[in-house]
């Protein structure tokens, strides 16, 4: 892969190699399952490089990142603008502020 490659050509290029033989379905899957997988993986690296490796609400530079999903509907088919990068203190005000979902 080349410097010169879009995130989205980057991607495309990743998730077009080889799954060693994985038979799995990232839509269904049990999530944290999911953020394991070759997909999950590669999602979430290229958040963090269109992130610039900061956090995407407060300038807090280099700490512990979360890749957060606004939303789940395309979930093992991502595009970047369904995530998020976030630093633990504004990934847990983020999921304090938000309406509980019914159970």
């Amino acid at each position: 892969m080349t410097g010169d490659m879009s995130g989205m050509e980057m991607m495309e290029a990743l998730l077009a190699q080889p799954a060693n033989g994985q038979d799995y379905d990232t839509r269904t899957m049990e999530y944290q399952l999911y953020l394991q997988t070759r997909e999950g993986q590669t999602i979430r690296r290229l958040k963090l490089h269109e992130a610039r490796y900061q956090c995407q609400i407060c300038p807090t530079g280099r700490q512990a990142l979360d890749v957060h999903h606004r939303t789940y509907e395309r979930r093992g088919v991502e595009v970047l603008s369904d995530l998020v990068v976030l630093c633990r203190g504004c990934h847990a005000l983020f999921h304090d502020i938000l309406p509980q979902e019914p159970i």
